[in-house]
């Protein structure tokens, strides 16, 4: 089933059941600029190829699993049970059965993976959200316009864990092992002689004596993780034999042996300087971009999974920074002040964020634009007047809103495990959750705007006398 209009009404869609225009979906629906993210996303394919669902189709789906914090056959049978969700991905009509399968989620994943779409939605949707109007009873009190510093930014990071077992150096070279013995038995043939032995019974016997311990001394840690050094270095010794003899590597092989090998390496260094700190440190076979992030927490003092960053203003979300490998966020708060200079042509008036931010080299250039930034002054503690607690109070209370948002993002729009096997597509699920959690945001903004207009602002006549009566 294929259609070619995207931007389309309540009266286009034809349905037995009739629409509600407040439905959230509906309201969503008209914030989003599809005409002109299908521009984009044409692009993206052949003129002689077969015809492609339009990019309504591909978003509004992702955005629908998101939203629904569903997995790809929940999203297919919600689509299919609900003409709002229809309507929501530009469905021509109502029908019975969802025009695509599970699988084909998968490959709108991987045609957005560029994430260029989504960023485009995301600022769509910033630039034209309602503003809060100022109050015009108290118009003269207002201090003049200026070109300074206005307005409040507020930064923030944290960790969306990946969907990988807690990793132990032990258990990742079983796993290891288990695929180079795969891979071995893929690449044998008769006519290279004799198949080499890999002692797999063995090495699995003294993986399993191992994992049998609940507690087990760092003596027998040793122990079993130098076991599983040998059968792998074996194993990677009996790989380059079959290699040199002309057996043809996949790529997806290729990957497996590289893969093996930088593990190697690493348990191996590990192993022989007794530590357990490495760069670049591989945790997961199957997803080797994954990292550990010390984050320090209460729950958890190492996630496994991307380290993102968001800045939030007037109650808007963007994405400033995600990166797999763990960094001091610190380093990049001139870059994310300067984007927003870059953005709104001034400077912030305050930057709330978390004490690691304030490094003295943050702190000058703040000082230096007027901008304030939060936390409590270098040196020796010092008195603190009531002004200056009173201030301190304000910024914390309101840099809480960026935690909320992380709580949001993370209960509600599937950021708490990220299920998707590959690199792309799961910073993929990142912005769909920030695009998701600003469309809830504008559409709840839209309809305090119209409770006030309907409520908070009325005319009556009194002795025949027309009177406003505005409710603050």
């Amino acid at each position: 089933m294929y259609f070619n209009q995207v931007q389309m009404t309540i009266e286009d869609f034809s349905t037995p059941l009739p629409l509600d225009p407040d439905n959230r979906w509906v309201r969503w629906a008209s914030m989003i600029p599809w005409d002109q993210l299908n521009k984009t996303y044409s692009a993206l394919f052949k003129k002689n190829g077969h015809p492609a669902y339009n990019v309504r189709v591909a978003v509004g789906s992702l955005l629908v699993k998101q939203l629904l914090n569903l997995s790809d056959e929940g999203t297919v049978r919600a689509i299919s049970e609900s003409h709002y969700l229809q309507f929501f991905i530009g469905l021509p009509s109502f029908t019975l059965h969802c025009p695509f399968d599970a699988s084909t989620l998968t490959r709108f994943r991987k045609r957005l993976a560029d994430t260029t779409i989504l960023r485009t939605a995301n600022e769509y949707l910033i630039q034209n959200a309602e503003r809060p109007e100022k109050d015009e009873s108290n118009k003269d009190d207002d201090p003049p316009s200026n070109d300074g510093p206005k307005g409040t930014m507020i930064v923030d990071a944290t960790c969306a864990p990946s969907d990988i077992a807690f990793p132990t150096d032990v258990r990742l070279l079983h796993v290891t092992r288990i695929h180079l013995e795969k891979l071995i038995d893929e690449l044998w043939n008769s006519s290279f002689g004799k198949k080499p032995r890999t002692r797999r019974r063995q090495a699995r016997m003294a993986y399993l004596r191992f994992a049998r311990n609940r507690k087990p001394s760092s003596k027998k840690v040793r122990q079993a993780v130098r076991q599983q050094l040998g059968y792998v270095k074996r194993d990677l010794a009996f790989i380059s034999q079959l290699t040199e003899k002309d057996a043809h590597l996949f790529e997806k092989q290729e990957q497996i042996i590289n893969t093996a090998q930088l593990i190697y390496e690493q348990q191996n260094e590990m192993y022989r300087t007794k530590k357990h700190r490495v760069d670049h440190r591989i945790v997961s076979f199957d997803q080797p971009y994954v990292r550990p992030i010390q984050r320090g927490k209460a729950k958890a003092a190492t996630e496994f999974g991307p380290k993102f960053e968001i800045t939030v203003i007037d109650g808007y979300t963007r994405l400033s920074k995600l990166s797999w490998e763990n960094y001091n966020e610190s380093q990049f708060l001139i870059e994310k002040i300067e984007a927003y200079h870059q953005s709104y042509d001034h400077y912030p008036a305050r930057v709330l964020a978390d004490k690691i931010y304030a490094t003295r080299a943050n702190r000058q250039f703040c000082k230096s634009k007027g901008i304030h930034l939060q936390g409590p002054p270098l040196g020796r503690p010092r008195k603190v007047d009531d002004l200056d607690k009173k201030i301190h109070y304000q910024d914390s209370c309101e840099r809480n809103q960026v935690e909320s948002k992380f709580g949001t993002l993370k209960t509600f729009h599937g950021l708490e495990r990220l299920c998707s096997r590959l690199k792309e597509t799961s910073e993929l699920e990142i912005e769909l959750a920030i695009l998701g959690l600003n469309l809830c945001k504008r559409a709840r903004s839209s309809f305090v705007a119209l409770f006030n207009s309907l409520f908070f602002s009325f005319k009556v006549r009194i002795n025949g006398t027309r009177v406003t009566l505005i409710m603050r």
